[in-house]
């Protein structure tokens, strides 16, 4: 093998390598949101404290992601959409910038999100909570229907 072949061999494993880092650096380097949906309780001293769900997105990537809305899937394709956290504590307007290694928390009273599910969803609980951000990329959660099940129960008895 004479010295052309030689250097574009070279040329070759050079350029693959290349391409292999710059692949890698751009999956691990894109927005990485995490989302949790857990229960939370509020007015701690009271006798009926106020139960709600909790929709955090917590950014695990290295870029800062601006999250711009936040909802539940539910059935046949239908979302429940916010951009304000209703009646949340605290509250968070969307559009939010999110830095990384930091959390958006968005709370939903229990009741009223029942009763907004028996309203718009014959009473079923929700498929998967979702954060959306400013390229409309989802970000979502598979919630258990456990969670919801016993309050939606309750609730279906009482309308």
């Amino acid at each position: 093998m004479g010295i052309t072949e030689w250097v574009s061999i070279y040329g070759a494993v050079i350029g693959s390598i290349s391409a292999f880092l710059y692949l890698r650096n751009w999956w691990y380097d894109r927005p990485h949101i995490k989302v949790k949906v857990a229960y939370a309780l509020g007015g701690a001293g009271v006798a009926q404290p106020l139960i709600f769900i909790s929709l955090s997105a917590v950014n695990t990537g290295k870029q800062t992601v601006t999250l711009t809305g936040a909802g539940f899937k539910l059935e046949e394709h239908q979302n429940l959409w916010f951009t304000v956290s209703p009646r949340g504590i605290p509250q968070h307007v969307f559009p939010k910038d999110l830095a990384p290694n930091n959390k958006c928390d968005v709370y939903f009273s229990l009741p009223e999100l029942i009763d907004t599910l028996i309203e718009k969803n014959r009473g079923q609980a929700p498929r998967s909570a979702w954060f959306t951000d400013a390229t409309d990329k989802l970000y979502k959660k598979t919630i258990d229907p456990a969670i919801f099940a016993n309050w939606v129960k309750r609730a279906n008895k009482t309308h």
